[in-house]
């Protein structure tokens, strides 16, 4: 019926019949296989009507590529073929007969005339008197998520949440998806757990149904879907789970590892099976991940073996560059040079964000890739809608329209009878001309303002990424951004992230116009699909890579969560933050087949980056598994007559400071609250120095 040969774990694992099980399998050790292969089992050997076995996973794409592989296995299967589906689609199963019994209709919110986006948006902006932004209203519907997922009570969403009126979107919400009898996908799940547990018979006929229950990729699952399992399981489980805990990596959407650990003590005594051969990765790149995911405290103790004999494959890689500009160059050059050589590439990130530079080379150098996230979402943010605003501006400095979209943007305060003095009175003028007439305009706002108009003709005959710098440093945008992070209780850091990706598309544009077209072009790119999907070249932040593959793979992007400097001072919560940081980039790590380069630069923006914490560990492991190297640029030296040791010397952004030590392009500077250590020629090209 079929040719494939199993390894000795797998075949232990495949024979489990009753009772429940738990496989605990590393990165690319044919856990599908085993899935298929004991459905078989229980059909073949047991005879366990098909019907009777139920599969879950988490994602659609998932269960279809089971269904797929099934039939593809045992090709010459005439029986019925077994359930494979997600847990969410099971439980709307569930939700449809429920409705139909009690003759209600629940239609989900997102397709229905509704949007879950929209209608948050409209509470928030209706409770806090605020437009939140696209990204802070991801982080608000992944919050929702989440207290539903690990079923927390009103009284615990505080330390859970991070909006201020949280408590009170979060019940206007819930109220609005009942006035319309809407649900969204974890209403699912939250439902169909009050179902069953209020109804004996429901449960019943659904254990009678599905006697084995399989799940795959259980280390996502959270505490309500752990829950739904137990209660399907009933007093005597048959359950069989396939995970890895050290690939889990959705703590921010629920999902809780920890159910993994204390799986005894939900279900009873379990048989426990190991899958330890990786069949994907070289010796290096198992050795590397190995010692790294190990550091972890809250895991399953298991070390992956690999069988991937390549004796050609080299070390794994980590290279240092000077900036954004050096690494890019790098990535373009090795992927040019691999070009026809039918080798499969991924660049991995942790951020949307960290990839649409680099993606906008690739198209400008004509090398096709595929983007597998919505990096669309990028061009909505408010960073780049603030820059593209400014420069409308420029353009038409009698654009009434465009100034009150950035009036609040600037390091003035325009009140908002300024704003309205200037729609009734501008008449075509420079709007800040006509603003500097307003009374309500004050002295101290007045001389900002007054320079503002100088600025916009200034802009009009400059390239675009001195525009950008203009808007950033002359204009207040950098002042204003701090604020609008301060007030949001957050870091501005990811504001500016978003701004450097700008910085690189502007770098190949010479003017403003030139700028605006070249952004709405290539957003009209990734936004009609025309990135290439079966390109050999895939970008993917580390999330979604999970279950794929790469002959070679550059991680980039390498952030660290803000955290004290040692482990031993971390409270409870920080320790698990952490830990999930280190599991996400081991699945990283472990897409990669035969080449793994971890790739971070040490300067952005003429400023020193710290070097994350993890870096350390990895480049002190044994030279036959890592190497670590410096991408060699060629940098001005720093003359004596510009720059001299003792010399004080200003920097527009940390202020002054006293020159302590000169090294080729790097000056180390003693400000007042911090000696750093800065890009010479880096500074002096964007004007910092």
């Amino acid at each position: 019926m079929n040719t494939i040969r199993l390894s000795n774990e797998q075949q232990l694992a495949s024979e489990h019949l009753s009772g429940p099980g738990l496989t605990l399998a590393v990165p690319g050790s044919g856990k599908t296989t085993l899935l298929m292969m004991r459905t078989m089992t229980l059909i073949k050997e047991h005879k366990i009507p098909p019907q009777n076995i139920l599969t879950m996973t988490f994602s659609k794409a998932s269960a279809e590529d089971m269904k797929r592989r099934f039939k593809e296995i045992f090709s010459t299967y005439t029986g019925k073929t077994p359930e494979f589906m997600t847990i969410h689609s099971f439980c709307f199963s569930i939700l449809k007969q429920y409705q139909k019994k009690h003759r209600i209709r629940l239609k989900l919110i997102d397709g229905s005339g509704h949007s879950k986006f929209m209608v948050l948006k409209d509470i928030v902006a209706t409770i806090s008197g605020d437009l939140i932004s696209d990204e802070a209203l991801e982080q608000l519907i992944n919050e929702i998520g989440y207290v539903k997922n690990m079923m927390l009570s009103e009284e615990q969403f505080k330390e859970h949440t991070t909006h201020k009126s949280f408590d009170k979107i979060y019940a206007r919400y819930e109220t609005y998806k009942k006035q319309h009898q809407l649900i969204d996908f974890d209403d699912m799940l939250t439902m169909t757990y009050n179902i069953l547990k209020s109804s004996a018979p429901a449960l019943t006929f659904l254990q009678d149904k599905y006697p084995y229950i399989q799940v795959d990729e259980a280390q996502d699952t959270s505490n309500i879907q752990f829950e739904l399992l137990k209660l399907l399981g009933g007093s005597q489980p048959n359950i069989f789970m396939v995970a890895d805990d050290d690939q889990s990596i959705y703590a921010f959407r629920g999902a809780n590892p920890q159910n993994l650990l204390d799986f005894d003590q939900h279900f009873g005594r379990a048989q426990t099976y190991y899958l330890s051969n990786n069949y994907r990765s070289t010796t290096a790149i198992c050795s590397v991940s190995n010692a790294f995911i190990k550091q972890n405290k809250a895991r399953y103790q298991k070390t992956m073996i690999a069988k991937n004999t390549n004796q050609q494959a080299s070390p794994v890689t980590i290279t240092a560059f000077d900036d954004l500009n050096g690494r890019n160059d790098y990535i373009i050059s090795a992927v040019q040079e691999a070009t026809n050589t039918g080798q499969t590439t991924g660049i991995l990130f942790r951020n949307n964000s960290s990839s649409v530079g680099l993606a906008y080379l690739f198209y400008r150098e004509n090398i096709d890739f595929y983007i597998k996230d919505k990096t669309i979402n990028f061009f909505n943010h408010f960073a780049v809608q603030d820059i593209l605003n400014f420069m409308q501006l420029a353009l038409a400095y009698n654009d009434v329209n465009a100034f009150e979209r950035i009036a609040q943007r600037t390091n003035a305060y325009i009140p908002p009878s300024a704003v309205d003095y200037v729609r009734a009175y501008n008449r075509g003028r420079n709007v800040f001309e006509t603003l500097l007439e307003c009374k309500d305009l004050s002295k101290q706002n007045r001389q900002i303002v007054s320079n503002y108009k100088d600025v916009l003709i200034t802009m009009q005959n400059s390239t675009a990424i001195s525009v950008i710098r203009l808007i950033e440093k002359d204009l207040g945008y950098l002042q204003r951004i701090e604020k609008i992070a301060s007030r949001y209780d957050s870091n501005s850091d990811s504001i500016k992230r978003v701004l450097t990706q700008l910085k690189i598309i502007a770098r190949r544009c010479s003017s403003i116009t030139n700028f605006i077209s070249e952004i709405e072009t290539f957003k009209q790119i990734l936004l009609s699909g025309t990135t290439y999907y079966n390109s050999p070249i895939s970008f993917s932040t580390f999330h979604s890579s999970k279950g794929l593959e790469y002959d070679c793979v550059y991680i980039i992007d390498l952030l660290e969560k803000e955290k004290t400097d040692s482990e031993d001072d971390l409270t409870d919560d920080d320790q698990l933050l952490v830990e999930e940081e280190r599991r996400l980039f081991y699945v990283a790590m472990t897409r990669a087949k035969q080449s793994l380069n971890i790739l971070y630069h040490k300067f952005e923006e003429g400023a020193y980056l710290k070097e994350i914490s993890y870096m350390q560990f990895l480049k002190g492991l044994h030279s036959d598994i890592i190497t670590s190297q410096k991408h060699i640029r060629q940098a001005a030296p720093i003359k004596n007559n510009t720059a001299a040791l003792g010399e004080t010397i200003e920097h527009q952004k940390f202020g002054f400071g006293k020159v302590s030590d000169l090294q080729g392009d790097i000056i180390t500077i003693e400000f007042h609250d911090k000696i750093r250590s800065l890009s010479y020629s880096l500074c002096k090209e964007k004007g910092l120095l």
